[in-house]
């Protein structure tokens, strides 16, 4: 279907620039590492927040995927890409990052849907959409 090509092209792009992000050296002028954010390391929140459109983005663009596999291959992913900065001299490997890609992955399905409210909407259809 040529609708399904676009979203599959955000998907991808998504993905490249996830990917860019994760070996692409920032250097010392770019510590989030310091700056805290309701007791919680800013660096923390912005490996959730970076995940959530992923899950959503996958539902948008495979909408016959299972949700096991939606969630399972963005767990994956977030690990792997997590995963890349152990062998990157440049980069640290952190767990707290990935639980962080975790939460992120975990929010955004519940936002993309996999909750369904009492009405059969999903939970983002029916914070945006409902009168």
């Amino acid at each position: 279907m040529k609708k399904h090509r676009f979203r599959k092209w955000m998907l991808r792009g998504y993905l490249a620039v996830l990917t860019a992000g994760c070996v692409y050296p920032f250097g010392p002028g770019l510590d989030l590492s310091n700056i805290m954010v309701l007791e919680l390391r800013l660096d923390y929140l912005v490996h959730g927040c970076l995940f959530i459109p992923l899950v959503m983005l996958w539902r948008w663009a495979y909408p016959g995927h299972t949700w096991r596999l939606i969630i399972g291959g963005c767990l994956v992913l977030a690990a792997g890409l997590e995963g890349i900065q152990f062998f990157l001299s440049y980069r640290s490997w952190d767990i707290n990052d990935m639980i962080g890609n975790a939460c992120g992955v975990f929010l955004g399905a519940a936002l993309s849907g996999c909750l369904r409210t009492k009405g059969g909407l999903t939970l983002a259809t029916y914070c945006f959409y409902s009168k």
